[in-house]
């Protein structure tokens, strides 16, 4: 059984992401999140994360689905992709060493993976 969760992390190089130098305002945090499947989470991420952008933000939308569909609707296999949120998770990876760029200038992924699906087991 599998939980269906989807996040989105809306940021101006700010809290962790960068150095205190770089620091601008606080970051914005939106989270979309639903345990009932087919509620269009993954379709609102993404549209909003590309509404974000187009308003000159950038954004780093932060995969938290085991199904990692954020991942793929972005363009990205989740089977090979080296690091992802669970890195972040549970072996203290931080948020940019997994971070990587999508097609879309200014907006960025965190990954998810099925790890996050063996996780929840614990």
């Amino acid at each position: 059984m599998s939980h269906d969760r989807s996040g989105l992390i809306a940021t101006r190089r700010t809290g962790p992401l960068c150095s205190p130098s770089q620091r601008r305002s606080p970051a914005l945090v939106i989270a979309i999140a639903n345990q009932k499947g087919g509620v269009a989470k993954t379709t609102t991420v993404v549209s909003l994360g590309g509404a974000l952008v187009r308003m000159n933000k950038e954004i780093l939308l932060v995969d938290l689905d085991s199904q990692a569909n954020l991942t793929l609707a972005l363009g990205k296999d989740p089977s090979r992709v080296r690091g992802a949120i669970t890195d972040v998770l549970f072996n203290a990876a931080t948020l940019l060493s997994v971070s990587r760029e999508t097609s879309i200038p200014g907006l960025d992924l965190v990954p998810s993976n099925s790890g996050m699906d063996l996780r929840s087991v614990f």
